[in-house]
């Protein structure tokens, strides 16, 4: 036969009234913010999954510009916690009118305070030295730590510029090819 045991709080024998770390309503657990979590345990996270060329496609012929749909937030909880970023971004190097091409990105932290993470270099050059107007097709694959102690809104957003005159440094997401991308950001303790 089962048994019910109704209560609305937990608390420990040297724990003091109101402060249980754990909270009952119903069939719903509240966890205090004396809960310790383990190492590695992943409060919450977000995720951009890219898949529409026009939605997120930006191009860059030399100077910075900003993804603004390439952007995750979380609303950070713990102070102790840290935010990871992992990220894979599809993008094409177009040389112009010269024999190689490179592009420079950063993550721009916004919120709550200005921050850049992640910087990366992509460089292709022509094998043979001569061919130009080449376009060269890439996936990005990176990540980064935020170990910052505010608690709040944390926005991150995806830059792009074009460090060589005459060419183009684009980031390419369409159905059906093979330049999917996907960002995913996690509170972990």
């Amino acid at each position: 036969m089962a048994s019910t045991i109704k209560t609305n709080n937990i608390t420990g024998f040297s724990g003091g009234a109101g402060t249980a770390p754990i909270t009952l309503s119903g069939d719903t657990a509240t966890l205090g913010s004396g809960v310790t979590f383990p190492t590695g345990h992943i409060v919450q996270s977000a995720v951009l999954s890219m898949a529409e060329a026009t939605t997120y496609t930006y191009e860059s012929t030399g100077s910075e510009v900003t993804a603004t749909n390439i952007t995750l937030s979380l609303n950070k909880i713990h102070s102790s916690s840290r935010l990871i970023m992992q990220y894979s971004i599809g993008f094409n190097l177009y040389f112009g009118n010269d024999y190689y091409a490179q592009g420079n990105t950063r993550w721009f932290r916004s919120a709550p305070s200005n921050a850049t993470f992640g910087r990366c270099k992509a460089y292709r050059a022509s094998e043979d030295e001569q061919t130009k107007y080449l376009n060269s097709y890439h996936i990005m694959n990176g990540g980064w730590v935020d170990t910052s102690t505010a608690t709040g809104t944390h926005t991150y957003v995806f830059k792009l510029t074009e460090g060589r005159a005459g060419g183009a440094f684009r980031t390419i997401h369409g159905d059906g090819d093979q330049h999917h991308g996907l960002c995913h950001l996690m509170e972990v303790m």
